[in-house]
């Protein structure tokens, strides 16, 4: 591959003979004025091979055409020569073209003898010829001669052309397409490694958690679907027990007529708040006592008796006021199911894979959890306190 470079590359650099030296040992590196003198008349060969239709002048597309050659690949990516980023004619003359050396942004030519050593060991891999660098003090100054004149650069690798083309290529390289460090390079591809493997963490990670408030917003559903049904339950016995009601017979003495019958949405209106239902409590406990006194007077009588009038008001007015109690109650447990049910559809909303992350940790998960297991707990305590109300006033129409 370096055979085939060279003779490619063979025709289109000049010879040393056309800067006038032929070894390091002819060039007095340490005095920079006729250190330039040398670089410049490597740069004038460098000009005069770019320029195919010798008319003093490098053109777009013949900069073009050198820079994309296959053995530049690796360089900077730029699309032209450096001098036509300033250029505004199209056309580069050997003045323009050593300026863009001299002056670029990379500032090689101003390069330290250390630096053109580190060049040589890292970006050209051929430490081994640093000492020789060390040993004649070449600077960066000394790039273009490198770059043009082959039979200077076969002196310093001791003949062995393979290197020789290797520190030939790379010093054209800098020159005509600009220095870009292998550490810089290096240090790019492994940012950009990381910046990848960091964004596909966090896409694996913001799917990850995702999945995980999917499945918390199903748990919740079941939660919620579970709450229903125990309402429904509810809801279904009252309506059962209501029809049980209206069938019974009307003469029935602990049965609620026309009189004494409260609507559902009266009493939802009148237990509105926790006063009320305290209201309802106290007078519950003044009927009780009521009960109490006349089951004492009634063991004072004849076994064969009949039930006082005023033992059937206590008794119907003992039921109205559970049965008040009973809705308070009722009205109290629906509250909190919707209360659970606003709360659930208001965290539904916010799974997505942007607030996902802030969902699974929020206390509102726990917050949840309390409202369903608060509601769960007033619809049985409803349950509970229905059935006993049911067997004990069925057990009391038999006695009476």
């Amino acid at each position: 591959m370096l055979c085939l470079l060279s003779s490619q590359i063979s025709d289109v650099i000049g010879d040393a003979g056309e800067i006038g030296v032929q070894s390091f040992k002819d060039i007095d590196f340490t005095n920079i004025s006729a250190l330039d003198n040398v670089a410049r008349k490597a740069m004038k060969t460098l000009h005069d091979d770019l320029d195919h239709d010798d008319d003093g002048n490098v053109s777009i597309t013949e900069g073009a055409t050198f820079i994309h050659r296959e053995e530049f690949k690796g360089h900077s990516g730029k699309s032209n020569l450096p001098g036509f980023a300033t250029d505004k004619d199209g056309r580069i003359t050997e003045l323009e073209f050593w300026e863009a050396w001299a002056k670029s942004t990379d500032v090689v030519h101003n390069w330290t003898v250390t630096q053109m050593m580190e060049w040589l060991s890292v970006d050209v891999e051929l430490p081994q010829y640093a000492f020789k660098f060390k040993q004649y003090a070449i600077p960066g100054a000394a790039m273009p001669i490198l770059a043009s004149n082959s039979s200077i650069v076969l002196s310093l690798v001791d003949g062995i052309k393979e290197h020789r083309l290797k520190i030939w290529l790379k010093a054209m390289e800098v020159v005509l397409c600009g220095y870009t460090s292998s550490k810089s390079s290096l240090m790019k591809d492994i940012l950009v490694s990381v910046s990848l493997i960091l964004a596909l963490g966090g896409i694996a990670f913001g799917i990850h958690v995702h999945r995980n408030a999917t499945h918390t917003v199903s748990l919740m559903q079941s939660k919620m679907n579970n709450l229903q049904r125990e309402l429904a339950k509810l809801d279904e016995e009252d309506e059962m027990k209501d029809l049980e009601s209206t069938e019974s017979q009307s003469s029935a003495p602990i049965r609620r007529d026309s009189d004494g019958t409260v609507s559902n949405a009266s009493l939802v209106s009148s237990a509105s708040g926790q006063t009320k239902l305290m209201e309802v409590l106290d007078e519950l406990a003044d009927v009780k006592q009521a009960l109490e006194q006349a089951e004492e007077r009634l063991k004072l009588n004849d076994k064969h008796w009949s039930p006082p009038t005023r033992l059937l008001t206590c008794l119907k007015t003992t039921y109205q006021v559970e049965m008040k109690l009973h809705e308070v109650k009722r009205h109290t447990a629906h509250k909190k199911v919707e209360q659970a049910k606003a709360q659930f559809q208001k965290m539904k909303k916010k799974v997505s894979i942007f607030s996902s992350v802030q969902f699974i940790h929020s206390r509102q998960v726990d917050s949840f959890d309390l409202e369903v297991q608060a509601a769960k707990d007033a619809l049985r305590e409803i349950q509970r306190d229905s059935h006993e109300h049911r067997k004990r006033w069925m057990e009391l129409e038999t006695i009476l």
